[in-house]
């Protein structure tokens, strides 16, 4: 029924003194905890007072209360009818700041056990959508940057800001925070910054890989920041998008998008890939790795190995596409000429996890793949010829009608598939026959990075037939 406005001002200041009490108590905890007051008593004129030292001892345990605060919290912002307490039902922001604050404190300061810290993240997600607009997330964005460039535990905290953006991928707050962190002037930052940042980036495309993926046009940009330690987190979280992409057309294609990160939430989700946007995703995937592969030649030898050993956990995880797996060994074959020990060190780690992780056969014998080639060349060009007599071409429209027909027979595209397949294990072995020589040269250096490597390449080349 109609809530009278007395009853509406008792019940927020009810939620007033309840928020101010949890964020009392947590400071008190915060203050007392492990301090010690020293005191003064008073002395007799004449004589030395002596110091004497009175730990504060709080009356409840903010631990154990905790958990139950919380849960009136998430109580609090999970009420259908919560909005009604205000005119225009439109909550105060001072009232959403606040819930959020307290969440995010007590995510910082590890107040709460393991099994709990799912609270102050619900906090957080449900109160992001008491929010009227993006500009009322000012206060909150400026306190969660914050949060992440001074937090003294980056993993611990990045953690969780991960996980809020994950559960509130829609929110426009997502959108906020990553431009808050590309306009950030990396070149004034200092060093624990700097690594916060990175970490941030890194941990977000693990968990949040969707958010990333909307957002990844306002990221791009970092690609070019002067500190290598962004760049080479960035390039942590493009590997991480490849194998979302990946993920998502497989799962599309075999119908089974309801049981991957890929699920499909509400229809008129533009985000969440369905099966007419499966090129999109593709093109996605393709020009991540052009820009990964572009990566490999970047000015700092960090980020250069970082790149490497992007392709080589793409390559663990499968996310690479078959006609691409030559393009890596490009890549690695490439930068055993690299000056930096650490660099080369990656790229013969990339050449040998690209035989063992390839798609193609148990043996690679360059002839093998050379007479499948021809031979599905053959084949090719006979099924054409038997497309071309049965429907004569007799006018230029039906020219273009017998070409496109062609294209879209059958067997004309399993052939072209089969072509594309010896192709890429031809490059693959074409970049492993030219390293070699390189190879061998680096078994003779003195930097035991380089002979390590070279050994562990030259056992799997053995194992594969490479001749």
């Amino acid at each position: 029924g109609n809530i009278t406005s007395s009853t509406k001002n008792v019940c927020k200041k009810y939620t007033y003194y309840f928020l101010v009490f949890c964020s009392l108590a947590e400071q008190n905890h915060k203050s007392s905890n492990g301090t010690v007051e020293q005191v003064k008593p008073k002395g007799t004129k004449g004589t030395k007072a002596t110091k004497k030292s009175q730990s504060l001892a709080p009356i409840y345990c903010f631990t154990t209360l905790l958990p139950s605060c919380l849960h009136s919290q998430l109580s609090l912002v999970s009420l259908p009818n919560l909005t009604k307490l205000w005119s225009m039902g439109i909550i105060s922001e001072v009232l959403l700041n606040q819930l959020c604050s307290f969440s995010i404190k007590v995510l910082e300061e590890k107040h709460l056990p393991s099994n709990n810290t799912h609270l102050p993240v619900s906090i957080v997600c449900k109160t992001l959508s008491y929010f009227p607009d993006p500009s009322a997330f000012s206060t909150l964005t400026a306190s969660l940057l914050d949060y992440i460039m001074g937090s003294k535990k980056p993993e611990h905290t990045n953690q969780y800001l991960a996980e809020i953006c994950s559960q509130a991928s829609r929110s426009p707050l997502v959108g906020e925070i990553i431009s808050e962190v590309t306009n950030v002037d990396m070149a004034k930052l200092p060093a624990a910054g700097l690594k916060n940042i990175s970490s941030f980036l890194e941990i977000l495309a693990e968990k949040a890989p969707q958010s990333v993926y909307q957002h990844f046009s306002v990221l791009c940009p970092l690609l070019d920041s002067s500190a290598h330690q962004v760049r080479s987190a960035l390039v942590v979280a493009m590997s991480q998008l490849v194998g979302y992409a990946h993920k998502c057309i497989k799962a599309i294609e075999s119908g089974t998008n309801k049981d991957t990160e890929c699920e499909m939430e509400e229809e008129e989700d533009s985000s969440v890939p369905r099966q007419d946007n499966i090129p999109q995703m593709a093109r996605f995937r393709d020009a991540l790795l052009d820009l990964l592969a572009e990566r490999a030649h970047d000015v700092s030898p960090y980020t250069r190995s970082a790149v490497l050993k992007a392709w080589c956990s793409m390559l663990e995880a499968g996310s690479v596409p078959v006609r691409r797996v030559g393009a890596s060994a490009d890549v690695a074959a490439d930068r055993l000429q690299d000056k930096n020990a650490l660099v080369r060190k990656s790229a013969a780690s990339l050449l040998t996890a690209s035989l063992e992780h390839n798609p193609f056969a148990g043996s690679l014998e360059m002839a093998a793949f050379e007479a499948q080639k021809e031979s599905c060349l053959k084949l090719l060009e006979m099924r054409k010829q038997e497309i071309s007599k049965a429907k004569p071409a007799a006018e230029d429209e039906e020219s273009q009608a017998t070409d496109e027909s062609v294209s879209e027979d059958k067997v004309v595209v399993d052939l072209n598939a089969k072509i594309a397949f010896c192709d890429s294990a031809l490059q693959l072995l074409h970049a492993v026959n030219n390293s070699l020589s390189r190879i061998c040269e680096m078994l003779r250096s003195d930097t035991m990075g380089d002979v390590i490597e070279s050994l562990r390449f030259l056992s799997k080349a053995i194992r594969f037939n490479i001749s």
